[in-house]
């Protein structure tokens, strides 16, 4: 994992390897790569010892899923920018990760167009929800 100067680190979790490949391809023109895991567990360990500017996690991960893994990083590191990048459009989920520090919700299908947008809004202390959640959301409320 090449790191270049001046650039910002990403840390990404996802339990499967060929989507952190893919995740790993799409950054890297923009951001270095720090690290990649297939667990929440390791992710939260990853994290302290990579020192990412910002990290990419799947929810659905085996043992420590990764809203759980985020809640244990953001209590040792609240200012880390955490985004979500997963297939739940379930708007609750959504909004009680946002409410506890999440700063992006990204849905796969959209990564390739999303994702680094979500990345540069966290880097900069805004929040980015994918619109595909936001129209699932927004239905759900129509209900």
């Amino acid at each position: 994992m090449t790191q270049h100067p001046g650039r910002r680190r990403v840390l990404i979790a996802d339990d499967c390897e060929p989507v952190l490949r893919e995740i790993e391809v799409l950054l890297a023109p923009e951001f270095d790569v720090v690290g990649k895991v297939q667990r929440g567990d390791l992710l939260i360990s990853a994290t302290a010892e990579a020192e990412p500017d910002v990290v990419v996690t799947d929810i659905a991960m085996p043992g420590v899923d990764g809203i759980t893994a985020s809640r244990a990083i953001l209590e040792c590191h609240p200012d880390l920018p955490i985004v979500l990048l997963t297939v739940c459009t379930d708007a609750e989920v959504a909004v009680a990760a946002l409410r506890f520090g999440i700063r992006g919700y990204v849905h796969k299908l959209h990564a390739g167009e999303e994702l680094i947008p979500a990345l540069q809004a966290a880097l900069a202390g805004q929040v980015f929800v994918s619109p595909s959640c936001s129209r699932a959301h927004a239905g759900s409320a129509r209900g």
